[in-house]
């Protein structure tokens, strides 16, 4: 099993919300490296930091990266941000995907989930350029708690002239409003 002692320090656990559906994991299991395997099974459905990053199962995001004009059946979700950013597996690397910019790009190309987890994601600069870290922070007291479909979003949105310092948060349905990013950013990603 992966040591995600660093991960864990900086993103506490919450709380475990649950478990993924029999057969959920396994339907992956030719997919994904065995140290995310493991993860996911170790970890089940789980809130870190906060109410920061929860784990999720990838079936959920499949429609969501072909929506976004990436790979959907070899793109895996595995931990999202209470922004709506994904972290994901594809082609032997972990990657990172951030709805409010449009942007993915490669978080540990090497391929190995505790330099991922115990590096990558506890780095604050990366946390805040990938996955609105800082806003989470700022804005964490005055938000309510996220249910497992939602997410904070800001509005206007980015690509409507909203802007990370002036744009109001709102709770909003997670997988609505991946939709109506996607669409704003003409169903493209960039690197």
């Amino acid at each position: 099993m992966t040591d995600i002692t660093e991960f864990l320090t900086k993103h506490p656990l919450d709380k475990r919300t649950g478990t993924f559906a029999e057969g959920e994991l396994e339907a992956y299991r030719d997919k994904i490296p065995d140290e995310l395997y493991q993860f996911l099974q170790q970890e089940q459905k789980a809130v870190y930091g906060n109410g920061f990053f929860r784990t999720v199962s990838p079936k959920d995001f499949h429609d969501v990266f072909t929506n976004w004009g990436l790979d959907g059946d070899n793109c895996h979700a595995f931990l999202v941000s209470s922004f709506g950013c994904i972290e994901y597996y594809y082609n032997n690397d972990y990657c990172g995907f951030n709805p409010h910019t449009g942007t993915a790009h490669a978080n540990s190309p090497s391929g190995y989930l505790g330099l991922l987890l115990n590096l990558a994601l506890v780095n604050t600069t990366n946390l805040e350029i990938g996955f609105c870290y800082d806003m989470h922070l700022k804005h964490r007291s005055t938000l309510p708690e996220l249910k497992e479909d939602e997410m904070y979003t800001l509005l206007p949105a980015l690509p409507l002239g909203g802007d990370m310092e002036t744009s109001r948060i709102e709770t909003v349905r997670r997988d609505v409003q991946l939709d109506i990013l996607a669409q704003l950013y003409n169903h493209k990603t960039t690197e």
